[in-house]
């Protein structure tokens, strides 16, 4: 993810250190961010309060882009389905959480992000 705002802000330092500071922290970011954020939405994803439209949502607003927003969610849906195949019980009875996700909610663009909030 390239977010150049980060680096703007950065370089109106008139500080060196700070500048030096921010430039090694955003690359420390971007570097583990692509493997965490597939783990944190399948967390949210297994919540079954969110499901799979809200990250969705997320990933419309963070990248900025209709596009790799569907993208991200459809390799998170495999990557989902994945851990079933491997974790799931043959001999549970319940509806599974594939189920559940196809049951996803459309939140829109108005959902209200900070009623979820701690």
């Amino acid at each position: 993810m390239e977010d150049s705002n980060a680096d703007d802000e950065a370089s109106r330092s008139m500080d060196s250190d700070i500048f030096d500071m921010a430039l090694a922290m955003k690359e420390k970011f971007d570097k583990y961010w692509d493997s965490y954020s597939t783990i944190l939405a399948i967390a949210v994803v297994f919540d079954l309060r969110y499901k799979l439209n809200s990250v969705k949502f997320c990933y419309e607003k963070l990248y900025g882009d209709i596009d790799v927003a569907k993208a991200k969610c459809c390799e998170l849906r495999g990557n989902i389905c994945d851990l079933l195949k491997v974790y799931g019980d043959p001999s549970d009875q319940s509806p599974s959480l594939a189920e559940h996700i196809a049951k996803d909610v459309d939140y829109g663009d108005d959902m209200d992000v900070s009623k979820y909030a701690t």
